[in-house]
């Protein structure tokens, strides 16, 4: 309480900006293209001064020409600085852009954890048994229509076999009369064979 009256305590550290890994680059990008100009113009500078030592010397100023010469250095030292920077920048702008892509895949690695876990949630054994039961009464109504269409078809069948059956049976019995007809026609065309001869007998007899 007398923390908060006086304003002691422990302070929360205030939140560090978040960091826009692109926005960066960018910036590395418009710094190098500045620097890149810088080098372009201290190299046209220290040429420069370089050939206007060589005419001082000609002309027998060495003191000009050292002077000269002496600028020319400072430029290079100049020239080396920023070109040790651009190395640098370029470094980091490669480290930035790996990090960023390093980024990418671990968000999307998250997302899609995320998205497992909530698609884990409604996985559990209770549904899984659940679903199974499914399944099986699904399985046991779709035998039971199986076996429907295959005992109607057994139906149709036996009604097929009786009348099959019946049929062989009528087909044996007309192949048999024709057999028992030629016995009888035989029987009687031999016994009317024996009436004839004995018939023809009785009459010589008499004659």
């Amino acid at each position: 309480m007398f923390n908060k009256l006086f304003g002691g305590g422990k302070k929360d550290k205030p939140k560090e900006p978040k960091v826009n890994i692109d926005d960066t680059i960018k910036t590395l990008d418009q710094k190098l293209s500045d620097l890149e100009l810088l080098t372009q113009n201290l190299d046209v500078r220290q040429k420069n001064l370089q050939e206007e030592a060589k005419k001082k010397l000609k002309a027998g100023d060495k003191e000009g020409a050292k002077r000269l010469l002496v600028k020319k250095k400072k430029l290079l030292d100049q020239l080396k600085q920023t070109e040790g920077a651009m190395t640098m920048m370029e470094e980091q702008k490669m480290q930035l852009e790996s990090a960023g892509a390093t980024k990418e895949i671990v968000d999307t690695l998250k997302t899609t954890n995320q998205i497992v876990k909530e698609a884990m949630k409604e996985l559990n054994i209770e549904s899984l048994e659940e679903l199974k039961e499914e399944m099986e009464e699904i399985k046991e109504k779709q035998n039971e229509i199986n076996n429907f269409f295959a005992d109607y078809v057994d139906e149709q069948n036996d009604d097929l076999e009786d009348e099959l059956n019946a049929l062989e049976e009528e087909e044996a019995q007309k192949n048999a009369m024709p057999a028992a007809n030629k016995e009888k026609i035989h029987v009687e065309e031999k016994n009317k064979v024996k009436n004839e001869d004995e018939f023809n007998l009785d009459q010589f007899l008499n004659s």
